[in-house]
């Protein structure tokens, strides 16, 4: 919640990657759609560090099916105005072709569209284009490095593969620097011809 004020400050359109389930998962998500956000579920997923840190509700590879679509169904209800849904984590999940059809399934049937952070070896991409889910991939991460001169490397990364292949996706995090950056840089993006949208319009079925 410290970082609402700063996120409602930016008037380009963003995707909020919200966690499920926590205290203040609703607020956040209300406070995005209010000032023109899209709102995701950032949804905890299965690494392939057994030693990473989880969330207290996660899918995990080897999941029966019903319990991936319960755990998938009470996380959604946690946050209101979810268009979408990407992976908090998940570098074992995403590369497990049986889990992410079961996923990616449930995805298609609420209507919502998938993107990959691409924490790993994933087989999203593919899994997409067999259910025809619309999807997307993360292209850049913009904060590895909380430098803000590194956020601000990272955008014009970012700017140069949108200009060479059309369209790019960038994640980061909901951090001081990252949003400062952001509040600066997307203004001198729209100047120099680029096109702020929302993670949906970047989003298709996999051809």
């Amino acid at each position: 919640m410290r970082q609402v004020p700063a996120l409602q400050s930016i008037h380009q359109p963003l995707t909020v990657s919200i966690l499920p389930a926590l205290p203040h998962s609703a607020d956040v998500a209300n406070a995005a759609h209010q000032s023109g956000h899209e709102v995701m579920l950032h949804m905890p997923m299965e690494a392939v560090d057994p030693k990473a840190p989880r969330e207290r509700r996660i899918i995990l590879t080897g999941m029966p099916k019903d319990e991936v679509l319960q755990t998938m169904d009470q996380m959604i209800q946690t946050v209101p105005f979810v268009v979408g849904m990407n992976n908090h984590q998940g570098s074992k999940a995403t590369a497990d072709p049986q889990l992410m059809q079961i996923v990616l399934g449930e995805v298609k049937r609420r209507g919502l569209f998938f993107v990959d952070s691409v924490t790993g070896r994933s087989i999203c991409a593919a899994a997409a284009k067999r259910q025809k889910v619309r999807f997307g991939e993360r292209a850049v991460f913009l904060d590895n490095n909380d430098n803000p001169d590194e956020i601000r490397r990272q955008v014009m990364r970012l700017r140069a593969l949108a200009s060479s292949n059309g369209r790019a996706i960038a994640i980061g995090h909901d951090r001081p620097n990252t949003l400062k950056v952001l509040q600066q840089v997307l203004p001198e993006l729209e100047k120099s011809g680029c096109r702020i949208v929302h993670a949906s319009e970047l989003t298709s079925v996999p051809d």
